[in-house]
Order: C-alpha cells, then structure tokens, then sequence
C-alpha cells in the first residue's frame, strides 16, 4: 500500500511542486524546492505523506469493524485481512480513489451479509454505499451523516428496522436514498 501511495505521489509531483524533475534514464526524482513549498500552499512532503499514511489506517480500521460487525458465513469477504492484506483498496467490494487512495465507494450488495451496520461506516469517505439486498438488521446509524460527499446509499430489501436519520438529509451530495 506504501508503495503505491508513493508512485501515486510520485505522479503527481508535477502538479504538487512546479520544480519536480524526474530523470527517466535513471528512475532518480528530485525535488528542487526554491522556496519552502508551503509557499505553494501544500505543506511538507512530510506532511503529505504523514497525512496520507494516517487516512490509510483510518480507512482500514474502519473496513475492519464494519466487517466485524457482520456476520460472514459463506466469507464472501474473506480477502478484508488487514494482516495479510493491508491493501484494502483490492478487497471485495472496495473501490478507491488512485491517487489519494480515499475509499470513494462500498459496495457489498447482494452478498448474503447478515449483522448490523456498524458506525465506523462513517469513518469513510463514499461517494456510494451499496449494502442492498443483504440480511441486514438494526437502526441505520446516524454517523452515516458524517459521510459529506455521499451521493447514492442503497439499503433495499434489508430487515433495517427503526427511523431514517433525519441527519441524512444534511448530506449536500445525497441523491439516491
């Protein structure tokens, strides 16, 4: 996962800092900072890459306890291990922004899931969340509304009991309910 933050980073070091130099005959990159690039407005390189490594455990913690909160008979979500497989943009049903490796959409529908929907789905930043035509049981929580980017939460043909969060319609982005 480190490893695909930097060439990320490395890609788009050109936008970041005007005076990125990449040399292709010898895959060296140097960075030729004239001034303090805070003078350009984006913080250290450090900072980014604390920033970055930060949201990568966030993330993951969070699709750990949202796995933990379900019950998986058939291990239909057997790849989410965090031990062997830090990389949980390949996990089923996540999909990740390239660059910044945010998780942008969940989509575990259809997958027989039984369990309740824990709060750390909103640790997350989606622009979809799919958890339709599961087993699903329990109240929506309302930390979903924390999600600020959400745009399409499908829910259908679940046993969720209880209100919609009438925080849910803060969500500026939320068109599919």
């Amino acid at each position: 996962m480190v490893k695909r933050m930097l060439e990320s980073l490395l890609i788009s070091m050109p936008l970041l800092y005007p005076h990125f130099v990449e040399n292709r005959f010898t895959q060296c990159y140097f960075l030729i900072l004239p001034c303090p690039p805070s003078v350009y407005g984006y913080g250290s390189l450090d900072s980014i890459l604390l920033s970055a490594k930060q949201d990568v455990v966030v993330f993951g913690k969070a699709l750990m306890s949202i796995k933990k909160s379900f019950s998986n008979e058939a291990n239909v979500l057997l790849d989410w291990d965090d031990v062997h497989n830090e990389d949980f943009c390949s996990w089923r049903g996540v999909f990740c922004e390239n660059v910044s490796f945010s998780v942008v959409s969940l989509n575990l529908s259809n997958l027989n899931l039984g369990g309740e929907i824990s709060p750390a789905i909103g640790d997350l930043i989606d622009f979809l969340v799919d958890l339709s035509d599961n087993l699903l049981y329990g109240d929506i929580p309302f930390s979903i509304s924390r999600l600020k980017r959400l745009d399409t939460l499908n829910l259908k043909s679940n046993q969720l009991t209880g209100p919609i969060p009438s925080t849910l319609t803060q969500l500026p982005n939320l068109k599919t309910l």
